[in-house]
């Protein structure tokens, strides 16, 4: 039998209220990830990709639909039930690095484990651990204020990692970077899958860093327009576990080529 998906949705409907007038930020998304898989979702500002990013990471509910993670419909959680699953299942890589200030680079690693009860000494392991996969061993001690954006956004990738999940979503994770520092975040996910085959999927609006996932979607106006194969599918075997929907693919809606070097998707 089959493992189910790494994330599947199903009629993901999101509406949001207020002052009387209705905006649906997500119409009928359906979407399968497989286990492995590294999906990159490219789409204009105001597509929907990000409401699609939270509702995944079960920051958010959905008006109607169901989210499934590794099988299991998550849709009916209650808040306990969802932190729980975002502590044991999910690692979150943000634009704006969310690190606390006061804290150095060893103790906001340590955060998520502390939170799962973790004692001290084991804490302090892992997580220097975790900043050595990274590159930043030698960066400790050193507060976020002291970092450069590309150093703040490893630890932030040490941090969503340090807890072992299966799955890796990443907000804009290069947005804040320059071109150099774009290219090493990229580059960091992009091992990190092949190596340990967790699931990641990212939402950007450079096609430089879509570029390295197996697969692109393209989100505009709450639907999924269409998406592409990259041909890369490094962090999956192939014969087990091909992207879904591989006979389903469909042109990029943009037409033409349409991974120009660093070139952006239109805000």
């Amino acid at each position: 039998m089959e493992p189910p998906p790494a994330v599947q949705t199903v009629s993901l409907v999101k509406i949001y209220r207020g002052d009387g007038v209705a905006t649906t930020a997500l119409n009928e998304v359906d979407l399968k990830v497989a286990r492995g898989e590294f999906v990159a979702i490219v789409g204009p500002s105001g597509s929907g990709k990000s409401t699609l990013l939270n509702l995944i990471g079960a920051l958010d509910k959905p008006t109607s639909g169901r989210v499934l993670i590794d099988g299991t419909d998550i849709t009916n959680l209650d808040a306990s039930q969802l932190a729980a699953l975002r502590n044991r299942k999910i690692g979150f890589v943000f634009q704006s690095f969310n690190l606390i200030q006061r804290l150095t680079a060893l103790e906001n690693v340590e955060v998520p484990l502390a939170l799962q009860g973790v004692v001290a000494n084991e804490r302090r392991k892992r997580a220097y651990a975790m900043l050595q996969q990274v590159g930043l061993e030698l960066r400790w001690n050193h507060k976020p204020s002291a970092l450069s954006g590309g150093e703040q956004q490893r630890v932030a990738v040490a941090r969503a990692l340090v807890t072992d999940p299966s799955i890796i979503l990443g907000d804009e994770p290069t947005g804040n970077l320059d071109s150099k520092n774009t290219q090493a975040i990229t580059q960091l996910l992009r091992d990190l899958n092949e190596r340990t085959r967790k699931t990641v999927v990212v939402i950007t609006h450079n096609l430089e860093v879509a570029n390295e996932a197996d697969r692109i979607l393209f989100v505009r106006d709450g639907r999924i327009e269409g998406e592409e194969i990259t041909g890369l599918g490094r962090g999956l075997d192939r014969d087990r576990d091909p992207p879904p929907n591989r006979k389903n693919v469909t042109q990029n809606p943009r037409s033409g080529p349409v991974l120009g070097k660093g070139e952006q998707v239109p805000s």
